[in-house]
């Protein structure tokens, strides 16, 4: 009796997993998501791996009052990067680090990175802080310039009339395109610019048409361009802030007010090869 229900059990998994197998249809033969969706993701992450940068330049931060030793720290550290190109560690050892400011780092600062003990061990609290968030790492961009062109997926290279629109923008320099507003209508201006894509100016030149560009990536998708400059296709340079890590550590308010506006634990704002690892956000004001 035992061996029959053993039977009908197995028998009945293999009848689903059938089922499951057959109702599993490939688009195209290859797989689930359109060709016109995908992405390469093998380029995600990190462009370079902080940890092997040398000479590295420790810094550690006593427990308590801490706003003023990290302000001369992140001096201590922008010396050491700008006279040896290497790499500096705020270092919070076990315990409680309390804060009355922002810490804040600009599109200036490269190659720092902010470690705890551990997020159960190290904790930086953010106190009276209803309207600022704690951490601040931001880049700059320039205007933005109209391109006055479809750019579609899959292609690299931007052209923009009349010649010299792009000439401040040269190899080498970050770039952020979006198609502004998208298909959609909102009353938030930062909304209004999320469509889009940040990469890299690798070739440039100029022809009948005007200035080209070659960037590094592909566009991820098809960028339309329209009359209406509300909608239209812009470009602008990136001086992002570059290199920058927060690892191992708990971050929290104190206390926990209502914001007025909204108020990051963490802000990225043009941030490249940055990272956030091993960090427990606690009672954000608005957002982590």
């Amino acid at each position: 009796m035992k061996t029959n229900h053993l039977i009908m059990i197995v028998f009945g998994f293999l009848l689903i997993l059938i089922a499951g197998i057959k109702s599993q249809t490939l688009y195209n033969g290859v797989g689930h998501i359109p060709a016109y969706y995908q992405e390469t993701w093998n380029v995600a992450g990190l462009l370079q791996n902080m940890s092997s940068v040398e000479p590295k330049l420790v810094i550690p931060i006593s427990p308590g009052a801490a706003s003023s030793q990290v302000s001369t720290a992140i001096g201590t550290a922008r010396d050491h990067i700008n006279r040896t190109g290497g790499l500096a560690i705020i270092y919070f050892p076990e315990g409680t680090f309390n804060f009355t400011s922002t810490i804040t780092l600009t599109q200036n600062d490269r190659n720092i990175v902010f470690q705890g003990a551990g997020s159960d061990k190290t904790t930086l609290v953010f106190q009276n802080m209803k309207n600022s968030p704690c951490f601040a790492l931001t880049g700059t961009t320039g205007d933005w310039i109209d391109l006055d062109q479809d750019f579609n997926k899959g292609e690299s290279v931007i052209h923009a009339a009349p010649v010299g629109v792009l000439s401040g923008i040269l190899v080498g320099d970050w770039i952020h395109f979006i198609q502004r507003n998208f298909d959609y209508h909102t009353e938030r201006d930062f909304e209004r610019e999320i469509v889009g894509q940040i990469t890299r100016i690798s070739a440039q030149g100029s022809d009948a048409t005007g200035d080209w560009k070659e960037i590094k990536d592909e566009a991820n998708m098809d960028y339309e361009d329209a009359v209406n400059t509300d909608y239209s296709l812009k470009v602008c340079k990136v001086t992002p802030i570059q290199n920058i890590g927060i690892e191992n550590l708990k971050i929290i308010r104190s206390p926990n007010n209502k914001p007025s506006n909204n108020p990051y634990n963490i802000q990225l704002f043009y941030a490249i090869n940055c990272w956030i690892k091993g960090v427990e956000s606690y009672k954000a004001a608005c957002n982590h």
